[in-house]
């Protein structure tokens, strides 16, 4: 399910790049015609996604990390406390 589900996004990445790289190059005036643009949208589309899962990744290690010292505090203070 989860490669179907990876896929399914994979292509509305590209629908919807490919519509906002056409309407984004006909507010800014670019001399692009519809291929082109969509083409770049599409583009920028996968791009960003890629960024945004990277990202996504990167904060949830740190997230990870962050909860790994607390815990480690909490132990080391738990020990402290009770052990001596």
């Amino acid at each position: 399910m989860g490669k179907v589900l990876r896929m399914f996004m994979f292509l509305v990445m590209i629908i919807v790049g490919a519509a906002t790289g056409y309407s984004a190059a006909r507010m800014g005036r670019v001399g692009l015609d519809l291929q082109t643009a969509s083409a770049v949208g599409a583009g920028g589309g996968l791009l960003a996604a890629i960024l945004v899962r990277w990202v996504l990744s990167l904060f949830t290690l740190a997230a990870g990390l962050l909860a790994a010292i607390v815990c480690a505090l909490v132990l080391i203070w738990f020990v402290q406390k009770f052990m001596s």
